[in-house]
């Protein structure tokens, strides 16, 4: 069984005891018993704990792009460091998270004010193995509004649940920085939060698994899956997510407001049988692509009934999400309902050039660019992981 970050807890006991002390932290943040993060930092004796939530707050309560508020509950203050400042936020949710998304400034960091007499900065977070995935920006935000204390942020690491042995998809690039894109790595990093974190900067401390493997998928791990955001129910969306996530930046439904978001994806005017069939020709028995129709209660669509694709992994091994989803993408871009909301798509990618090679119907182009940002990265890495096997 794999120890996590918060099994080794006690190692920096004298650090919790006696001190005020912040910890940066949701419901999912729990070891191979299910006890929490809060729980067991209060065994270790604290002066005083403040819990810092980050997006979709505490208990993955929010959905993407609404505000997460601040609160007391059960005598702990509750911080939160993602979007204070509600005169930003709209009523519809999916353009609030394509715009406050693509942000690349600290507004999300609220109450900064509230950290100024912590001692001791925990983090504890279970990132999802995708560049997009918005909880290493708010470590990163962390980091920044306390640079005279940096080492004091310790990170408890915890596995990636989609193998730390594969990353693929473009490179961050240069100007497309954002909440969405704060590191320049591919899409699907093959990283741990604490490596994330200590390529930001390297004197942030962490606290290291043992036993842990980068071959290693979530479920082999001992570890039981919580839902780290509220679109994320399982390993295997995870690992969809890692692709599908760029459906984000179209007018294509990916999933939310149902039981199986980035599993499924969608529209009322979508043709699917040719497409169906498209995708499971080449699948080589890796995945299967199925017709399906659902009505999502909130998000794109919803309401309405969409006619959609369902995707199932067979062999996650040797499935490919970016690649599968840039596929899939393409042959729905043939589509004349289709479109792109191009800063959000871009700012997913990591760059417009993926973009423009697609809307020139150049899709290999885009493969050759991936395979080079992936050379480059896998040479880069070597003095970022960890975990050497």
């Amino acid at each position: 069984m794999v120890k996590i970050g918060l099994d080794r807890l006690s190692e920096i006991k004298n650090l919790i005891k006696d001190r005020n002390v912040g910890i940066l932290t949701n419901n999912s943040s729990r070891n191979s018993s299910l006890e929490s993060s809060i729980d067991l930092i209060k065994i270790l004796g604290p002066r005083r704990l403040k819990v810092l939530t980050p997006e979709h707050g505490y208990y993955g309560e929010e959905q993407a792009g609404e505000p997460v508020k601040s609160r007391f509950e059960r005598g702990i203050e509750f911080i939160s460091l993602y979007y204070g400042n509600t005169e930003k936020i709209g009523k519809n949710i999916d353009e609030n998270m394509r715009k406050l998304d693509t942000e690349s400034d600290q507004s999300k960091i609220s109450g900064s004010y509230s950290l100024e007499d912590i001692d001791t900065f925990i983090v504890d977070l279970q990132d999802i193995g995708s560049r997009v995935y918005t909880y290493i920006s708010t470590v990163i935000n962390l980091i920044e509004t306390q640079k005279d204390k940096v080492n004091n942020i310790y990170i408890l690491d915890r596995p990636n649940p989609v193998t730390g042995k594969y990353f693929e998809g473009p490179i961050l690039k240069k100007g497309f920085s954002s909440f969405i894109g704060a590191l320049e790595i591919p899409l699907r990093h093959g990283l741990t939060i604490g490596e994330m974190a200590r390529m930001y900067n390297d004197e942030v401390n962490i606290v290291k698994m043992n036993g842990w493997r980068r071959g290693m998928w979530y479920d082999e791990t001992g570890l039981r899956w919580v839902m780290p955001s509220p679109n994320m129910p399982s390993l295997d969306t995870a690992l969809v997510y890692q692709g599908n996530v760029i459906f984000e930046g179209t007018n294509i439904s990916e999933g939310r407001g149902t039981t199986r978001p980035f599993n499924i994806i969608g529209a009322p005017w979508l043709k699917t049988e040719r497409i169906v069939k498209i995708m499971n020709s080449i699948s080589n028995g890796i995945y299967k692509v199925i017709e399906t129709r659902y009505r999502p209660f909130f998000s794109k669509y919803a309401g309405n009934v969409c006619n959609g694709l369902d995707i199932h992994i067979l062999d996650r091994e040797n499935f490919r999400p970016v690649r599968f989803s840039l596929k899939l993408l393409h042959e729905i871009m043939e589509q004349e309902e289709f479109q792109f909301y191009e800063d959000y798509f871009d700012r997913v990618m990591g760059t417009d050039i993926v973009r423009k090679y697609l809307q020139n119907n150049d899709i290999e182009r885009v493969f050759e660019m991936m395979e080079k940002d992936e050379e480059k990265f896998n040479e880069k890495r070597s003095g970022i992981i960890l975990y050497k096997v």
